[in-house]
């Protein structure tokens, strides 16, 4: 669906003011009674912006600020924005981009964050302020919140003039706080603080004076040398499914062959858990795959539906199979951010590694990027078919990175079993982290060595963590990565190999 916005006439002004772009598209904010006789009229539509904006005439007389109007040609609720919304709000600023100095953009509360969080994706190498602001009461509402998130956010937005610090990325405007945009959540539909950040610390407080945390701020591109541009190829559709009690594994399957779908958004208990049974795996599994009776791959996310928390896939029992399933991590992502960045990764990368575009820090809406390696020993291993030693292909990291920013590493080992040499008092195994070829990967004091493990470090449905960031560091770069499983006065065998980077986010 195509948007159309009202034409904007932009005046010169001297170089120590700011110039503010201020974008309308409807929502509680700018809502007024249905029928203008009778002002305590309970139904509300969206105004338009003269309505808005003669309800506010503080606005022209902000300091050192001069104003810019874009709206919608018809003013939508909040709970009717979707992809083509998100696109128009991108398109007003990209056309406008060289004439301001940041923008403001009026939204809905219910879906505020939803566009928030699209926006920090669709607008690539932004060096400008965006924030975005409502209200839980219209601004005609004299005691209501309205006036004051929209100066405190014309105000974010016209730093120059104000003496604040540049903010150049998405942000949320609301009540007493600033909020990056792809972390902040709807947390009240009635409170003045209507929305928070669980996952990470406020941007800015909001009160008396407005302070700016600029630590915590991403550091502005330079457009020079990389030009601000928008993302305009979205997926078409992305479901949310949520797991719960009840949930058969009939309906997952029906929910993950919806006609259209490109990629969904699995919201679990706790760190990322969910039934381990085969029945309930199986569609996931095939899904991904692209396996019967699906017709194609489906990349999925796992997030967790706690307010506050993270994705632990290597943690649990319960979130191992969607691990070996091949199940991206969302790590601390909220459904905001997982569900706009599916809809911006599969539009860009086409199919083409979905699953690390969605494990890697884009624009702050994840506290660290994780790089995946899985490890397949090539056949089914059981016991008959032990081997002293278990050295899979290599895998190469996906994607490039620093190696100085690898936090840490660890290693999941799923199935893995262990047959003693006749005689043995005590058995176990040996990990090593190697770069393919290397000539001492099977010596303890090598560097590659990660550890040695007993047989009670392994669990009875034979999963076995370890930590591995020393040797990981060693040897993991932008090039291919080996694994070993050696056996400690035993044979081993195993189904799968999993080794996860955690890199610091950029």
């Amino acid at each position: 669906m195509e948007i159309r916005y009202s034409d904007l006439r932009v005046r010169p002004v001297p170089e120590h003011r700011s110039r503010v772009c201020l974008i309308y598209t409807g929502g509680t904010m700018g809502s007024v009674p249905t029928d203008s006789s009778s002002p305590t009229s309970p139904n509300l539509r969206p105004a338009s912006l003269v309505e808005l904006l003669s309800s506010v005439p503080q606005l022209g007389q902000s300091e050192g600020i001069e104003l810019g109007l874009v709206s919608f040609e018809q003013p939508v609720d909040s709970s009717a924005i979707g992809k083509s919304h998100w696109l128009a709000m991108a398109c007003a600023i990209e056309e406008h981009y060289e004439d301001f100095d940041g923008f403001v953009i009026l939204h809905g509360t219910d879906t505020m964050a939803y566009s928030a969080a699209a926006l920090s994706f669709i607008l690539n190498n932004l060096a400008k302020p965006v924030v975005l602001t409502g209200s839980q009461l219209p601004i005609q509402d004299r005691r209501g919140d309205a006036v004051m998130n929209l100066l405190a956010a014309v105000h974010i937005a016209g730093y120059k003039s104000t003496g604040l610090p540049l903010v150049p990325e998405v942000t949320l405007c609301f009540m007493d706080r600033l909020l990056r945009g792809n972390r902040a959540t709807k947390v009240s539909a009635s409170s003045w603080q209507g929305f928070d950040s669980p996952n990470y610390p406020w941007l800015g407080t909001i009160g008396e004076s407005i302070h700016i945390r600029k630590k915590r701020i991403r550091q502005a591109p330079d457009n020079r040398q990389r030009p601000f541009y928008i993302e305009r190829d979205l997926a078409d559709d992305v479901r949310v499914i949520l797991v719960h009690p009840g949930l058969s594994p009939a309906q997952l399957e029906q929910d993950l062959m919806s006609a259209g779908i490109g990629g969904a958004v699995l919201m679990t208990y706790g760190a990322g858990s969910c039934p381990s049974s085969p029945d309930f795996l199986g569609p996931i599994r095939a899904a991904i795959r692209g396996e019967s009776p699906f017709t194609q791959p489906l990349p999925l996310v796992n997030i967790t539906q706690c307010l506050e928390g993270t994705v632990e896939m290597r943690r649990y029992e319960a979130s191992a199979g969607l691990l070996e399933a091949g199940v991206a991590s969302g790590d601390d992502m909220t459904l905001e951010a997982a569900l706009a960045k599916m809809y911006w990764a599969l539009g860009r990368f086409k199919g083409r590694d979905i699953r690390s575009q969605l494990q890697r820090n884009r624009c702050g809406e994840k506290s660290q990027s994780l790089l995946d390696l899985s490890f397949s020993p090539g056949r089914a291993m059981e016991e008959e078919n032990a081997s002293p030693a278990i050295e899979p292909p290599a895998e190469a990291v996906p994607g490039r990175y620093s190696p100085e920013r690898l936090k840490s590493a660890s290693l999941r080992v799923l199935g893995l079993g262990l047959v003693p040499r006749v005689g043995a008092v005590d058995c176990g195994v040996r990990i090593f982290i190697n770069r393919p070829g290397a000539s001492e990967k099977t010596n303890p004091k090598s560097a590659y060595f990660a550890g040695e493990f007993s047989a009670n470090q392994i669990s009875q449905d034979g999963t076995l963590l370890a930590t591995v960031s020393r040797s990981a560091r060693a040897v993991v770069d932008a090039g291919p990565v080996a694994v070993s499983l050696v056996g400690v006065n035993a044979d081993v065998w195993c189904r799968s190999i999993h080794l996860a980077l955690y890199l610091e986010a950029e």
